[in-house]
């Protein structure tokens, strides 16, 4: 019975500590599946980690390329455009100085026109009236030359007219040198035609026609000398080419004792045969049917 009781304790004793040791094997078992669980959580973690920075990296990588894409296409739509723009521009450009070419052999036609009709006529207004509406510019200098010659020619001729301004004080430049005039030049018609008309009297030609012209200018240039007398004024008397003041009653007689006036009346008998001689020689002569005079002097 003690042998039996032994046993039984032996074998419960065995038994607990087979009971414990599985336990303990138990236990060591659940650690390690609890650390190989850890293990696989903690792998899938970083695996999980890994793949979503993988997928970071890769959206961010797509976003680069796509922005890069966008630039790219954005880059190709603005040259595009800038090269449509280039190109409407010259073409614009193109069509441009195709007009103005257009225009200018139109403007050309009109000027040579205006050209060969010359300065006459209206032909002054017609040229400022086409240069005021003149648009090719390579016509423009030659179109304001071209007025500058008209109105040139214009002035010309005005110049040249009987009684023009410009004749009518070349006329008086002349008519004062050979002393039939005592104005100044001034351009002044009337008084001229006055200082003409004593020189053509004196010269011996018709002094009907008074107008003032280039051959009439020509004429008194052939005349070296004064051809015209000096007038002299109220209370003056011409003496030796002079004009001398007539002398007062209340003069001094002169010292011989004679009386004033028969002092003066002697000096005109002695003057008488040098004006004479004067008169004589400026007297015209009728030359081939012109006039000339030989030697004038007062």
């Amino acid at each position: 019975m003690l042998n039996k009781a032994v046993r039984e304790r032996e074998e419960a004793a065995q038994k607990a500590k087979a009971a414990a040791a599985e336990a303990a094997a138990q236990k060591q078992r659940e650690e390690k599946e609890r650390q190989a669980a850890a293990a696989e959580a903690e792998l899938q973690a970083k695996n999980a980690e890994a793949a979503r920075k993988a997928e970071e990296a890769r959206q961010k990588a797509d976003q680069k390329t796509r922005e890069k894409a966008a630039a790219e296409a954005e880059a190709a739509r603005a040259a595009a455009e800038k090269q449509a723009q280039a190109a409407e521009t010259a073409r614009k450009q193109a069509d441009a100085q195709a007009s103005q070419e257009a225009a200018c052999k139109d403007q050309q036609t009109r000027l040579d026109a205006i050209l060969a009709k010359g300065s006459e006529g209206s032909g002054v207004d017609d040229l400022k009236s086409f240069s005021a509406s003149l648009t090719c510019d390579r016509l423009r200098p030659v179109a304001a030359a071209a007025l500058d010659r008209f109105n040139a020619e214009v002035a010309g001729r005005a110049a040249t007219q009987p009684n023009s301004y410009a004749l009518v004080r070349a006329a008086q430049t002349e008519l004062i040198r050979l002393g039939c005039f005592n104005g100044r030049p001034d351009g002044a018609l009337a008084s001229t035609q006055t200082a003409l008309k004593r020189y053509l009297t004196i010269i011996g030609l018709p002094a009907d026609n008074l107008a003032v012209t280039q051959d009439s200018i020509t004429e008194m240039t052939k005349h070296t000398t004064q051809v015209c007398p000096p007038e002299c004024q109220s209370g003056e008397t011409l003496k030796g080419g002079s004009c001398v003041a007539d002398a007062t009653p209340t003069e001094t007689p002169s010292r011989k004792g004679r009386p004033q006036e028969r002092q003066e009346k002697e000096q005109a008998r002695r003057d008488k045969p040098a004006k004479e001689k004067q008169q004589t020689r400026a007297r015209p002569s009728v030359v081939g049917g012109g006039v000339s005079m030989t030697g004038i002097g007062f």
